[in-house]
């Protein structure tokens, strides 16, 4: 999927908050290469080595930029993708007020989801962590994923379960649907992550916007 998602020779910026993706990438792509290379095609081969540092279509760190060049009131001075989410959205005037105001945000793993909602008494948005966190609560009866720590966890229990599955087990059938349930819990987790970067990325806009304003 990773060759098509993201071909090598396709266009377009990919995006990555800090060295973890990098760092990531090039390990699974290493150790894929070590125990079994030829599950691997040439065109995801291709497709890894184009993202990594110095490849071809090399992922861009936003976090580098935003280190250099980006800060928000109520950050505290942090660069943490999760640490800049609410008060880049608290300072967005109109534009992520708009586009996020309302339950309309569908993908494979959300329905209807409103991430710009204000705190009960208060013109204050919350954090969208916080929001994903009730969903979470609703659908996975407090065990979802919402924060890194739970990601990593979840991350393991799924490694657990896959070197515990046996089809002749009498509970296999549970221990995948444990599995599809932690699964779909990190997915939404992870493309939360995707979505700050691109909110982020859409208030630098609204700014630069701003500053060309006469």
């Amino acid at each position: 999927a990773l060759e098509t998602a993201f071909p090598a020779d396709g266009e377009g910026t990919v995006f990555r908050w800090g060295a973890h993706e990098n760092t990531v990438l090039a390990s699974l792509l290493h150790s894929q290469m070590e125990i079994a290379p030829d599950a691997l095609t040439p065109e995801t081969t291709q497709a890894m080595e184009a993202l990594l540092k110095d490849g071809s279509r090399a992922m861009v760190d936003l976090s580098s930029l935003a280190n250099k060049c980006y800060f928000v009131a109520g950050c505290d001075g942090s660069t943490s993708l999760k640490r800049l989410l609410l008060p880049t959205l608290r300072a967005s005037p109109e534009r992520l007020r708009s586009w996020y105001g309302l339950p309309t945000y569908s993908s494979g793993n959300f329905t209807n989801m409103q991430w710009y909602k204000q705190a009960q008494n208060s013109s204050a948005a919350m954090d969208p962590y916080d929001l994903l966190a009730e969903q979470e609560n609703v659908h996975q009866q407090g065990g979802g994923v919402a924060q890194g720590g739970d990601a990593i966890v979840a991350y393991n229990q799924m490694q657990q379960l896959a070197l515990e599955n046996h089809r002749d087990d009498p509970s296999f059938q549970k221990m995948m649907e444990k599995e599809a349930s932690i699964r779909s819990s990190l997915l939404r987790y992870c493309e939360l992550d995707t979505l700050a970067m691109v909110m982020i990325v859409q208030f630098w806009h609204e700014l630069m916007e701003l500053e060309d304003e006469p």
